[in-house]
Parts: C-alpha cells; structure tokens; sequence
C-alpha cells in the first residue's frame, strides 16, 4: 500500500504556524503569521497599517504526514513541484520558503502544540519534480536522504540564520509584490485550476528601525 495522508493542508497548518512562530519570537521584536489576501491583507487599509515598517518575510508550506498504517514508526513526506517554484519566485525578492510537517502518525495523536520538522527549499536551476522521503519518529531520528534543492530538518538556529541571512528586508510595497506571487506560484503549474498547496507566511516587522536581537547571545 501506498502511505496516504490522513489530515487535509488546512489542518496540518494548526501545528507548523504556532510552531514556527515559536522559533523565532525570541530573536524578533514583532511576528505576524498570515494567509495573505489581495482584498485584505493586500488592501488599502492592509496597506496603511504596516507600510511605515519594514518586514522580512518567510513563505512556509504545511505538509501532511502520510502513513501506510496509522501508528506508523515512520512518516513520508511529499515535497511537489510547487514549492520549487514558490522558491524560485521567493529568491528573486528575498523571501526563502520552508516546509513543514507535523510528526505525528495518526489524527488522535495531532494538536497545535506537536513538534515540527521544517526544511529550505531551495531555489535550482535543474528541472525538479515531486520527491518523497521518510522520516523516522523517535528521540534521534536518522537525517533523510534528501534532494539537492531541500536541506534539513533545521534546526532553530538554522532558520533563525535563514531569517537574518536569506530575507531581505524591505517596505511593505515591494514584499506585497513578492507575497502575491510566491502565493501563486502552484498555479503557474495548472493555470486552468489554479492548483497547488499554498503557503502561509510570517512576516516579521521592524519596530520603528529597532535592529533584531543578536543571535549570538543564544
């Protein structure tokens, strides 16, 4: 049997928003999680409420463990060529994009507070396709074999430096720009349908200029 999903993308964004959001607070001075909307976010009074700020943003996606049986050992994880794509739009305005699974093996076992594994997924200039690879859940998982263009899972320094390092910092106008189009990026897949995942997005704000936390004092 093939593993298959036992939870919708909606779902699987309960755990990785707080989560991810979690990694980071302690190194930002103000984090937004949102799903960007043209009509909300990206409206007028969305534009007025943030654009005397900076942000750096992070596009992350929400994967769905997949089992063959629930209570599983082991979780496989699909990686699609949508979010190759986000990532190739993402790299162009300084927004890298993460993945993120929950590590659970069954529905009873989810909540938003379950761990996470997240990973970059990079930009390449090679053709890429949909790539699985499994993940092991105990308290010392072996690292997966994975394609050249994903790395991890990461750890919370690791993407804390993909934060400071990876996200351009930037006026609202220009990161609504990059949203929109890292937002709909699957679609360039299957214009007709507009299909693919689509991601949430954290958008950490400057506070009147005040300079990030210093990593090195963690």
């Amino acid at each position: 049997m093939s593993p298959t999903s036992f939870m919708s993308e909606h779902t699987a964004e309960y755990a990785p928003v707080p989560n991810l959001v979690a990694q980071f607070e302690d190194f930002f001075p103000s984090i937004v999680p949102v799903y960007f909307w043209a009509t909300r976010e990206g409206s007028r009074m969305g534009y007025e409420s943030i654009n005397k700020h900076t942000v750096r943003v992070i596009a992350a996606f929400a994967m769905r463990p997949k089992v063959v049986d629930p209570g599983d050992k082991k979780i496989t994880v699909k990686i699609n060529d949508t979010l190759f794509a986000a990532a190739q739009v993402g790299g162009e305005f300084g927004i890298p994009v993460l993945a993120g699974v929950p590590l659970v093996n069954s529905l009873t076992l989810f909540s938003v507070g379950v761990p996470c594994d997240w990973f970059l997924i990079s930009e390449s200039s090679q053709a890429t396709v949909d790539c699985e690879f499994m993940l092991t859940l105990s308290k010392q998982p072996p690292r997966p074999t994975l394609p050249q263009n994903v790395k991890g899972p990461l750890t919370q320094m690791e993407l804390v430096d993909i934060a400071q390092s990876c996200c351009h910092e930037q006026d609202w106008m220009r990161a609504e720009v990059g949203i929109r189009l890292v937002k709909n990026a699957g679609g360039l897949h299957n214009p007709i349908f507009g299909g693919g995942y689509r991601p949430f997005f954290l958008l950490m704000i400057s506070n009147q200029g005040k300079i990030p936390k210093n990593i090195s004092a963690h």
